[in-house]
């Protein structure tokens, strides 16, 4: 495995780290808001955790598939994770609701975002020198 392909896969597992960690902590957040509230929070935590856990998880799956196994499905799926993620973080950050409560989260979707276009475009390079 050349050190592209060995990019691809950190970048893919960073991406699927930070999304685990931001995630678990909007459900963190959102379960301390809803016992304040009274109120159930079943299914604001399917909606995080589809916006914010899957999408990485793609990014993960799209890029191991793609390193490891050189399988072109992976570079599919790792460009469609990456283009939901940096999606969702663009549509956060231009929303009305700023929902980052905490500065740490919004500088670690954006890293995932900015982590997100840098391994595309390495998977473009590692499917160019094949």
């Amino acid at each position: 495995m050349n050190i592209l392909r060995k990019l691809e896969l950190g970048g893919g597992i960073l991406i699927a780290a930070i999304a685990v960690f931001v995630g678990l902590s909007f459900i963190r957040l959102d379960q301390h808001t809803s016992e304040r509230l009274g109120e159930s929070s079943v299914s604001s935590v399917m909606i995080l955790s589809l916006v914010y856990l899957l999408p990485g998880f793609v990014v993960l799956l799209g890029s191991f598939l793609h390193a490891v196994k050189k399988w072109q499905t992976g570079q599919f799926l790792l460009i469609i994770g990456s283009l939901v993620n940096i999606t969702i973080f663009l549509l956060v950050l231009f929303s009305p609701f700023l929902p980052y409560g905490r500065l740490d989260l919004f500088w670690l979707s954006f890293l995932a975002a900015a982590l997100a276009i840098l391994t595309s475009v390495i998977s473009v390079f590692v499917q160019r020198q094949r």
